[in-house]
Parts: structure tokens; C-alpha cells; sequence
């Protein structure tokens, strides 16, 4: 099977399953077929820590415990079922300096609800409309914060840059783009847009071109750089054209599929990098809260298989000098094991 066949299937399986008990299982991949026999890594990563719980919105929480145990003046709220406006979070929030918590869109979980609480935070951004997040949750975060605000637009891409312009007042040395018709590249790319202390911004990659309202962001944020996260087929090359009208520096940085163009995106680090963090490249959830913790700490956020390390990634950590990785969700997401054998398969 080759790359681009097993892609579609982890596509397909992942649009299937079922949103609501935690992080997806694994696609139907059998994955010790494809593994390279005895091959170990030689510079593979130790597991360093695990944020994980019983589900996608208490995993959430375990994130926003760790990178935030003396609370937060800003806490971001997104859904924790559907992934286009909150793809965008993941630069804002390190910016700003909270985490990014999932909730239903009917109701807050109590697991939520009591993080909030602990975290005491003076805001609550809510991304998305009232048919991404009801209005009852919006009411019922009222007593929690000063300032409950609402950032959501007509559709996905007015969303997100409505969340930019909340938040990337001046201008910007860089600017990462990716499609908003799917999660990994936006993910991965959402880490590297807060390293380089710039925003991501979705956009519709089968358009010939960039829509009025975002060339009209882009020229207002001016910046010197622009990064396309994805090849042609989910970022048209008329929208790399038009974006060289607009930056000094365009690139797109791509692989044959979700786990290359993540391993891709860890270009933008130079050296060493010491720790990462790892979670699911076939559903959104744990990996969407890790690239909010991984923009904050400036470091990759890579997506893998359940239970070997495709190719790309194992080289990256081997160009990188990468010990320790934080893994986000639990071991139907990402194994214990994962580090132990790459993934090989056939071109």
C-alpha cells in the first residue's frame, strides 16, 4: 500500500469515529506487519511524561495542570468535537499565556468546570459560534471569569482570523498557513507558528487564491516571512504564488503525508532539541491541546502512529538530538512502546 493510499485510509477511519469517548483508537493499520523487525532506534526519545485522561476533555485538563499549576489569567475554551475553529488556538494561547481546555458543546464537563475553577482566570475565549458551543455554555462560564468573551465567525477561516487579529495586534515576523478542510498539518504547524512568535492562520487550500479578507490580515501583519504547511494537493500552488506578493520569504514545507509534513515542520528548529511532544496523528483532540503546551514552551509537536515512529519522525529525532518527549493522551492513542520501532512503509 503506499503512502498516500494508507493517508486516505487513516482519513476516512478517523472521519468515522466516534467523537465523543476520548481520544480516537487506532486506525486499522495492522502496524507490527509494517514495522522493521529488530530495528530499534538509535536515538529514539525516552517517554519523559504522559498527560492523559479518561477522556479527550480530561486530557485537557491533565495538559493545563501541567503547564499551568499557579492558574492563568486567560483560559481558552474550544470543542472538544469539531476542530476548525480551534486549530488556530495553539500560537494565540502561548501568546497569551493560557491553556486551551475542550469541552462539549452542549455542556461543560465537570472535570472542565473544576480546572477553570482552579485556574481563576480574570478571561474565558470561547472559539467558535453558538452551533460550535451552545450559548448554555457560554451562560454557564459566565461566574468563572470577569470577561467571558465569544471569538467566532460566518465559517472556520472568519474564525480564525478573528482569533489572529484578537491577538496579533503589531506586526509579525512570520505567518504559517494551512488548510482548515483538516487537523494535522494545522496542528504540527500551529507549534512552529509560536516558536517563530507568529500566528497560523486557515485558509481554504482549494481555492486558486487567498480570499480578500486574508490578503487584507496578511498585508495588515505585514510580515517577513510566510510558511504553507502541506503540498498541492491541500494548498494550492496559486495560493503560494499570491503569497509571494505578500512576503519577503515564502516556503512550503510538505511530506507525502500527515507524519512527513510534521517531521517537515521540525525544520523550523534548528539544533538540538531536547524534548517534544507527541500525540495521535489520526484524530485531533489530545494533539490540538499539545500544540497550545508546545507553542508555549517553544518546542515541536509532532503526530505519530499508535505504536511505532513513522520514518520521518524517527529521522527528525535523530537530526534533532531529541531525549524526551511528553506524549498527550493515553495508550489507545499513543502506546507506551511507540519509540521502540519505526515504521517502514513501502513507497
Amino acid at each position: 500500500m503506499s503512502k498516500r493510499a494508507i493517508s486516505a485510509a487513516y482519513a476516512v477511519a478517523a472521519a468515522t469515529t466516534t467523537l465523543l469517548v476520548g481520544a480516537a483508537p487506532a486506525i486499522a493499520v495492522d502496524d507490527k506487519s509494517n514495522v522493521r523487525k529488530g530495528e530499534i532506534h538509535t536515538a529514539a526519545p525516552t517517554i519523559s511524561k504522559r498527560l492523559a485522561g479518561s477522556d479527550r476533555f480530561e486530557t485537557s485538563v491533565a495538559v493545563s495542570k501541567a503547564e499551568y499549576p499557579d492558574g492563568a489569567s486567560v483560559v481558552y475554551v474550544a470543542s472538544g468535537v469539531s476542530f476548525p475553529d480551534a486549530l488556530t488556538l495553539g500560537p494565540v494561547a502561548a501568546l497569551q499565556q493560557g491553556p486551551l481546555l475542550l469541552t462539549h458543546p452542549a455542556y461543560v464537563p465537570a472535570a472542565v468546570f473544576a480546572e477553570i475553577k482552579r485556574l481563576r482566570p480574570q478571561k474565558i475565549v470561547i472559539a467558535g459560534g453558538t452551533d460550535t458551543i451552545s450559548a448554555a455554555v457560554e451562560k454557564d462560564l459566565k461566574p468563572f471569569a470577569t470577561v467571558v468573551k465569544r471569538i467566532g465567525g460566518s465559517n472556520r477561516y472568519a474564525t480564525s482570523r478573528q482569533l489572529v487579529e484578537a491577538s496579533f495586534t503589531e506586526p509579525v515576523k512570520s505567518v504559517y498557513l494551512a488548510t482548515g478542510a483538516d487537523f494535522p498539518d494545522a496542528l504540527s504547524a500551529g507549534a512552529a507558528a509560536a516558536h517563530a512568535s507568529g500566528p497560523l492562520v486557515l485558509i481554504d487550500g482549494n481555492a486558486p487564491a487567498l480570499d480578500t479578507a486574508t490578503s487584507a490580515l496578511l498585508r495588515t501583519l505585514r510580515p517577513e516571512s510566510i510558511t504553507i504547511a502541506g503540498g498541492p494537493a491541500v494548498v494550492s500552488d496559486g495560493i503560494v504564488r499570491q503569497a509571494k506578493t505578500l512576503a519577503a520569504t515564502v516556503k512550503r514545507v510538505s511530506g507525502d503525508d500527515r507524519f512527513e509534513t510534521s517531521a517537515a515542520l521540525a525544520g523550523a528548529w534548528s539544533g538540538t532539541i531536547a524534548h517534544a511532544y507527541v500525540a495521535s496523528g489520526t484524530d485531533f483532540p489530545d494533539a490540538l491541546v499539545g500544540s497550545a503546551a508546545a507553542g508555549r514552551r517553544g518546542e515541536p509537536m509532532y503526530v505519530s502512529y499508535l505504536s511505532c515512529t513513522p520514518s520521518a519522525l524517527a529521522g527528525s529525532f535523530r537530526t534533532h538530538i531529541t531525549s524526551t518527549a511528553t506524549v498527550i493522551g493515553g495508550e489507545q492513542s499513543i502506546s507506551r512502546n511507540v519509540f521502540e520501532s519505526e515504521c517502514s512503509f513501502a513507497p
